[in-house]
């Protein structure tokens, strides 16, 4: 399984890229939302953990411009507020799931299985 990982705070991105790869996953990590973009554009990524930082409009606006670029990935938000509000306006953008900080591992991989349509990525 392929995943993009976007995330402003730079050592809890490359913490949970470095789990995550210990998992078998092909983590790609980025904190730039321009660069997230640019990764997911033509290239084939199976899902998007997304937590950029604490404002608001600029996580919804770009998780609804993943969403639109890579339709068939499944997003997961890291809420790292724990605001329910964000969480509930990122699930109508079509965010498939979304973990709290600090991030459970079986939790987060379980949420990123079910994200992942059949027939693609995998464990």
């Amino acid at each position: 399984m392929i995943i993009l990982l976007i995330d402003a705070d730079d050592d809890f991105r490359r913490n949970l890229a470095t789990r995550l790869s210990k998992r078998g996953l092909s983590v790609r990590d980025t904190s730039e939302a321009s660069e997230g973009k640019r990764l997911v554009v033509g290239k084939e990524v199976d899902a998007v953990l997304a937590g950029l930082s604490s404002a608001r409009d600029p996580l919804l606006s770009f998780l609804s411009e993943i969403r639109h670029e890579c339709s068939e990935s499944g997003v997961i938000l890291i809420n790292h507020s724990g605001e329910v509000s964000l969480s509930i306006e990122a699930m109508k953008l079509g965010v498939a799931d979304e973990v709290g900080v600090p991030v459970d591992l079986e939790e987060l991989l379980a949420k990123l299985a079910a994200a992942v349509p059949e027939g693609t990525g995998g464990q």
